[in-house]
């Protein structure tokens, strides 16, 4: 009995002890407090197309001094600032030059040629390329090629080269051979064996044609064209801009260049010409003749100057209509500048300024009148060196024979007539003329009347004391003051075979 009541009280000390413990609350209060601190370094490595890689090509390749020659197959090929000279032969190039006046020179193929800064020469040969002239006064060249039609408008220019059976401009049923696109080009240099049609654009250009029968047309701007060849321009002979534009040049323009200035000042020269050159510029041919069906659109050529550096050159400004006609817009052809030869140069019945250059020049300043037209303008001639033939025209025309041995003709108006050094004819025609007599030079005047006037041109203030002017007989002298017996001929002056009197005033100028 007391074994189990051992038990028994354990069982209930043991149960109060646990009753207890499970009824006990307790409180915990924690705080916790933490700082992280994360630096994180990234490094990205993305893989970057860098492009196309061009070749550059180091000093010694100038203008002048080498090429380089890249050879066959495409190339990437990039100059330097000065003046480069690369060639990229046959494949599909791309040619950059920089800086300076490069000569980049594409090859067959499809080429891109990039002059950059300077004054480039850019030859694409054939295929389809571009031409980029980039800053600077840059050409395309198409001296290689058979024929080319190039338009600085629409920066475009369509081009055959040798080899081709396939017509290169666009006539039916055939296939174009090359077109080049062209970018920041100013000028262009034609073929030297097609007849070319060279355009500009409203920019200054200079367009040259060379060795065959041209068509150019300046477009807005002062542009210099350069046809470079013996021509005969005559009254059937001037075709206009929009002549037909077909690969066999039209009969009525064969062997003819054929130029439109446009509305600039244009100078047209034939420097270089070894032959004779005659051009009538200027004349409107009424487009139904060149087998346009439209002959309201005739257009008419702007020219301010023609340089005519060759032998023997025939040039004649032939500015047809009136000013205020309704169909045709008319010429202005004012100057011509002749060359080393024996110039013909003629104008027209407005104000000419005719240059005969070094050689024995015949200058007249208006064509022969026929047309209604017979205003008197103004021109100026002047002959140059060598023994020259001025003509002047009805208006108040300037005649300067310069040195030589010259005859000047005024012709009526009231005419300034100036025979320069040397042993000259001076003719003033009808009207009031000044003669201006030089020192040391011998002159005969064969007109002389009431109204005309002498000037004595490079007498000093001595010689002009010194000495009285008098006639004797025919003969227009300086008698010394003080020594009668002598005399310096002046002029012989004449009127037909009648002796005349002087009786006019004679003026000492500078």
């Amino acid at each position: 009995m007391r074994l189990f009541n051992f038990f028994a009280i354990m069982f209930l000390l043991v149960g109060a002890l646990a009753f207890s413990a499970c009824t006990d609350t307790e409180t915990v209060t924690e705080t916790v407090t933490e700082t992280v601190t994360e630096t994180v370094t990234e490094t990205v490595t993305e893989n970057v197309d860098p492009g196309p890689v061009y070749e550059e090509i180091g000093p010694g390749f100038e203008v002048g001094v080498g090429c380089y020659e890249a050879g066959d197959g495409g190339h990437m090929l990039q100059g330097t600032d000065m003046g480069d000279c690369i060639r990229g032969e046959r494949g599909d190039d791309s040619i950059k030059g920089l800086g300076g006046n490069d000569q980049l020179d594409g090859g067959p193929g499809n080429d891109t040629l990039y002059g950059g800064a300077g004054d480039d020469e850019l030859i694409g040969g054939s295929g389809d390329n571009m031409l980029n002239g980039g800053d600077g006064n840059d050409i395309a060249v198409y001296k290689d090629a058979v024929r080319v039609a190039a338009n600085l408008a629409n920066n475009m220019a369509t081009v055959k080269h040798a080899g081709e059976t396939v017509d290169a401009f666009g006539d039916t049923g055939t296939v174009v051979e090359g077109i080049d696109t062209l970018m920041e080009i100013e000028n262009v240099k034609g073929s030297l064996m097609g007849a070319d049609i060279l355009n500009g654009d409203g920019g200054p250009n200079v367009l040259k044609g060379l060795d065959q029968a041209d068509t150019i047309n300046g477009g807005g701007g002062d542009d210099m064209i350069l046809p470079n060849r013996p021509v005969e321009l005559d009254d059937d002979g001037m075709a206009m801009s929009n002549v037909a534009d077909t690969d066999a040049t039209p009969a009525e323009v064969d062997g003819i260049d054929n130029v439109n200035g446009g509305e600039g000042s244009d100078t047209i020269n034939y420097e270089g010409e070894s032959g004779s050159v005659t051009i009538a510029l200027g004349t409107i041919v009424p487009l139904a003749d060149q087998g346009n069906t439209d002959p309201s659109d005739d257009v008419a050529a702007h020219v301010a100057a023609v340089l005519a550096d060759s032998d023997n050159d025939r040039i004649a400004i032939d500015n047809r209509g009136t000013p205020d006609d309704a169909t045709d817009d008319q010429s202005t052809i004012e100057n011509v500048i002749g060359g080393f030869g024996a110039d013909v140069l003629t104008g027209d019945a407005r104000s000419n300024t005719l240059t005969g250059g070094p050689g024995g020049d015949t200058l007249n300043g208006e064509a022969a009148p026929d047309s209604a037209d017979t205003m008197g303008a103004d021109d100026t001639l002047n002959g140059g060196a060598g023994n020259d033939t001025l003509n002047g025209g009805p208006g108040g025309d300037t005649l300067n024979g310069g040195p030589g041995d010259d005859t000047l003709n005024g012709n009526a108006g009231d005419d300034t007539l100036d025979g320069g050094a040397g042993t000259n004819g001076l003719n003033g025609g009808a009207g009031d003329d000044t003669y201006i007599i030089n020192k040391g030079s011998t002159e005969t005047i064969t007109e002389f009347a009431a109204g005309d006037m002498i000037h004595l041109k490079g007498f000093t203030s001595e010689d002009r004391t010194a000495n009285n002017l008098a006639i004797d007989g025919t003969t227009l002298q300086l008698v010394d003051k003080d020594d009668s017996t002598d005399t310096t001929a002046v002029a012989t002056i004449t009127t037909g075979a009648t002796l005349v009197r002087i009786t006019q005033d004679v003026m000492f100028v500078d």
